[in-house]
């Protein structure tokens, strides 16, 4: 079983501090970080301009990520030569840099892995655990969620996406629920009582259809706010994505009370089935989970079930 995870949030967080952790070692080997950016960037760039936008089918080889003074010779040996000596670093360093993880309330780090594809070498970004699970690869109750990819909004959701609540613009999306509501019980008294014709109330039927519309689109996005995750309608990703979640991330930075301010994203949840290698989705629970965001395999829907916990992106098997 594979000891790494490609969760694009992970890799993006872990990447920031081990450039942070190299400039305070004051590491001088331009090669292997110079391997490392590069394996960055490429991997940003498959995020937003691939097709699928996936960080797992981010894989390159040695010669888009090796050195272009290097590429006429043989950049596979030179890609590894780096890989090692970032890794003979780490080692070196291992109690500094853990501490340093830890102190920054992180406990993966960032590594750079091969695959073959192929029989020819690619290379990629993932994290690892800095403290090894005493987890054997038999057991298959357990399960390990990713966030493997961030796909760009539809421009009708944009404005509902990546909503910073802080000032206004909080309580207008809180409030905007109940005005929208105070419009309609206005509405339907003018028809009842001063208007009840039938071209009126055509119109108003239009807007109650339309209220339904937008209520139809803005259910995900309020149920942040008591669940922080919720699943997004089918309509809003590609056919090919079965399953995609919003939900509320916390920034840095604080609003003018001192609380952190929070941001609404859209983000896919996966995870390797540990029974049968399927895919693993995020679905609403039914029956007797109903209530509950569970990971449905896409080998066995009804079989291969498991919990879901979106902060610690850990389940186990439910059925």
């Amino acid at each position: 079983m594979e000891d790494y995870r490609q969760d694009i949030r992970d890799i993006r967080k872990a990447y920031s501090l081990i450039k942070a952790f190299i400039e305070k070692a004051k590491w001088k080997a331009d090669k292997p970080v110079l391997l490392l950016d590069r394996l960055y960037q490429k991997t940003e760039s498959h995020i937003k301009l691939a097709a699928n936008k996936s960080v797992t089918t981010a894989k390159f080889p040695p010669t888009e990520i090796t050195d272009e003074n290097e590429e006429t010779g043989y950049p596979a040996k030179y890609a590894s030569r780096d890989k090692n000596n970032f890794e003979e670093f780490i080692e070196r360093n291992r109690d500094e840099y853990t501490d340093f993880l830890e102190s920054n309330n992180v406990d993966y780090q960032i590594t750079i892995q091969t695959t073959y594809i192929q029989k020819k070498v690619y290379y990629f970004l993932a994290v690892t655990n800095i403290h090894p699970q005493n987890k054997k690869s038999s057991d298959k109750d357990f399960i390990e969620y990713s966030v493997d990819e961030l796909p760009e909004p539809k421009w009708w959701v944009k404005p509902l996406v990546k909503l910073k609540f802080d000032g206004w613009k909080k309580w207008l999306f809180i409030l905007s629920p109940a005005a929208i509501f105070i419009f309609f019980v206005a509405g339907f008294y003018y028809y009842l009582k001063i208007a009840p014709a039938p071209m009126y109330f055509i119109g108003y039927l239009s807007l109650v259809v339309l209220f339904t519309f937008i209520y139809y689109i803005a259910k995900p996005f309020y149920l942040t706010l008591d669940n922080s995750i919720a699943i997004v309608s089918n309509w809003m990703l590609r056919i090919s994505q079965r399953s995609g979640q919003v939900e509320m991330h916390y920034l840095d930075v604080k609003d003018s009370e001192g609380y952190p301010v929070r941001e609404i994203r859209l983000s896919i949840y996966s995870a390797k089935c540990p029974i049968c290698g399927g895919s693993v989705f995020i679905d609403n629970g039914k029956n007797e989970f109903k209530g509950r965001l569970i990971g449905k395999c896409r080998k066995a829907l009804t079989e291969h079930i498991f919990s879901f916990d979106h902060i610690s992106k850990k389940g186990r098997l439910l059925r």
